[in-house]
C-alpha cells in the first residue's frame, strides 16, 4: 500500500509541474470529489503541501481540472458504448480509461464549456470539470497513459474546430 501511495504523489507531482490543476477524488466507484468544494481549482493550483496531504498519506484518486487553468480540454470518446466510436479522434496524448474508452487531451480553447453528444457517445471536458487520470482506478482497473514520452505531455495539440462543430450540439 505505502508503495501506491508513494506513486500517486510521484504522478501528482508531475502533472503539477506541468501546470494542471488536480483534485482528489473519492477511491470508490462515484468519481466524486474528496474535497467539499472544489471549484476554487478551477483558478488555481493546489499547492504542494495540498498535494502531499491528498496523495502522500491519504488514498485518493487524482483528476486533472479540465480547463483554462490546466490549459487541458479533453475530448472522452465512449468507444465501448454501441454508438461510440464514430469519430475518429486524434491526439498526441490519450488515455485508456477503465471501461477501455479514450480521453484525448487538447490544448482548451478560452471560454470552451462541456458538452454531452449521446447520439455520437463523445463528451468534452472543460471549463468546470475533470477527469480521472493515471495512476487512478476505478473498481481496481486503472486509467493508463498511451504515451510515455514527457514532450507529448509538455506540447499538447490545439482542439480541432471541426471536433467541437461535430461534437457539440
Amino acid at each position: 500500500m505505502e508503495d501506491k501511495m508513494g506513486r500517486f504523489l510521484t504522478a501528482a507531482k508531475f502533472y503539477h509541474s506541468l501546470g494542471w490543476s488536480l483534485i482528489p477524488i473519492r477511491v470508490d466507484s462515484s468519481k466524486r470529489p474528496a474535497l467539499d468544494s472544489w471549484t476554487e481549482y478551477e483558478t488555481r493550483q493546489a499547492t504542494l503541501d495540498e498535494l502531499e496531504r491528498w496523495f502522500g498519506q491519504d488514498k485518493h484518486n487524482i483528476a486533472l481540472v479540465c480547463g483554462e487553468e490546466s490549459g487541458v480540454a479533453t475530448v472522452d470518446d465512449d468507444s465501448y458504448k454501441a454508438q461510440g466510436g464514430q469519430i475518429k479522434l486524434a491526439s498526441t496524448l490519450t488515455q485508456t480509461t477503465p471501461r477501455r474508452g479514450t480521453h484525448y487531451l487538447y490544448k482548451c480553447p478560452t471560454g470552451l464549456r462541456p458538452s454531452v453528444n449521446e447520439e455520437l457517445a463523445v463528451d468534452i471536458r472543460a471549463n468546470g470539470s475533470y477527469i480521472l487520470i493515471p495512476p487512478s482506478s476505478i473498481n481496481g482497473v486503472e486509467y493508463t497513459w498511451n504515451t510515455k514520452k514527457v514532450s507529448d505531455f509538455k506540447n499538447l495539440p490545439l482542439l480541432p474546430l471541426a471536433y467541437l462543430e461535430k461534437i457539440q450540439v
